[in-house]
This record gives C-alpha cells, structure tokens and sequence, in this order.
C-alpha cells in the first residue's frame, strides 16, 4: 500500500487503543499517521499529529478549546482539523486511507474526513450527518434504516432475542443520564421498556438514570465499578 493511513483518535480518552491499533498496521508494512483530535488534554501516548496541528487546520487553537470546555465545540472543531489535513494528504498523492476510532466524537471527527474524500462511499459508514439535513430537517430514511438495522440495540434484540436472549440473561446493565447533551435517554427508555418485556427469557437486568446526569454519567464512585465487575466474575465465572 502506498501513502498513509490517517488513524484519527481522540487520544486523551482511546490513546491505548489508538497505539494498539497503529502498531499492528505498522507491523504488517503500513504507512500510519496517528492523528490526536483529543479535546481534553494532551495524550500520554505518542502521536504524528497533534492536537494542537488538528486545531490549528480548524483555525483555532488548543487555548481556546481548554478555555471554552465545551465539548461540541471540540468536537466540530477537530473534525474540521481533520477534513483539513486529509484533504491536504489527498491532494498531495499521500494518502491510502482514513480510520476514525472511538465512540460518538471518533465517528463524528472520522467520518468527517472521509466524506471530504472523492473516493467515499455513504454505504460504508452512517451517522447523523448522513440521515438528516440540520438546515432543512430533510431525512434520508433510507440512510435511518441503515443506521437502525445496524446500530438500534433495541431493533436489533427484539428482532433477534429468541437467539440472544439466552447469552444475555442478568448480563445488561444500562446506566444513561436524563439529561444527556445528545437526548440518548429517550433512546434507553424505549430498550427498558423492551426489555421489560421480554419472557423466556426475561433479561433479568437493570437500568439507572441520572436525575441531573448529562452525557457520560456515571453511576459509580472511584473503583465501585471495578468492585462491582469482579463480584460478577466471582459468583459467574464458569468452571475452569
């Protein structure tokens, strides 16, 4: 392959996980840019990019990403970074491909990228720029039909919960803010009431809510979490 691979990631939250991933394409003989779009700090990992070249390519500047503390802010502004520096690579004959890794804002900042590309295709990848128009509300539902067959847990178990139902008895366990910046409670409402409903099996899980909680709440305190997660091994592990 030749020209680069740009790995965008947001490397203050997935540094592992992008190094993991840039190391074992390098050692298969691909070229990698280790791009960090991180918006919170720097990464403890090292990278090609950073994020301060990211922002830079948006037109602003580290100071005032850290200042604001606004993560939507951030996020844009690390996609427009990306879809920068890709075009540039493009345009230059060195670039072979684009990976964006990481949750919500890894999609966002990747696939921002790869749209700005003349080789991109829709099918193969579907966010929320794909299935709606922000200035018109225009909907693509075929683009949302996509994303709920491929995406929706909800769709997914209630069309398939003969056959995963049995693997996942007392083994959901779903924790979401009620006042998520990105309105995804409305989403978990409807899987608990699914959920709820089930029988042979019935999911024997739990659900919790944040009363105040926004985008990344969590439920647990210090290592309560990883104390709760080895109880679990403990009484379940399977013999051997």
């Amino acid at each position: 392959m030749s020209g680069f691979v740009f790995v965008f990631a947001t490397c203050d939250t997935k540094g592992a996980e992008a190094t993991y991933l840039a190391e074992g394409l390098r050692a298969r003989g691909v070229a990698v840019r280790l791009i960090d779009t991180g918006g919170r700090a720097d990464p403890e990992v090292p990278v090609d990019v950073t994020r301060a070249e990211v922002f830079r390519a948006a037109g602003t500047t580290v100071a005032e990403i850290d200042e604001r503390r606004d993560r939507g802010f951030a996020v844009d502004a690390a996609a427009r970074g990306a879809v920068a520096l890709a075009r540039a690579c493009w345009e230059r004959g060195e670039l072979a491909g684009v990976i964006g890794l990481g949750g919500s804002a890894g999609t966002t900042i990747g696939t921002a990228a790869m749209r700005a590309l003349p080789y991109y295709d829709d099918s193969y990848g579907v966010n929320s720029a794909n299935m709606w128009d922000p200035l018109t509300g225009e909907i693509d539902h075929e683009a949302a039909r996509l994303a709920r067959d491929r995406f929706d847990l909800r769709h997914v178990f209630e069309e398939n919960w003969s056959t995963l139902g049995p693997e996942l008895v007392g083994k959901l366990h779903v924790y979401v803010g009620r006042m998520d910046h990105y309105y995804l409670e409305g989403g978990v409402y409807r899987f608990e009431e699914f959920l709820e409903s089930t029988e042979a099996p019935y999911y024997d899980g739990e659900f919790g809510y944040g009363p105040r909680g926004g985008h990344g709440w969590p439920p647990f305190e210090g290592t309560e979490l990883l104390e709760t997660m080895a109880r679990r091994m403990e009484t379940h592990a399977t013999d051997g």
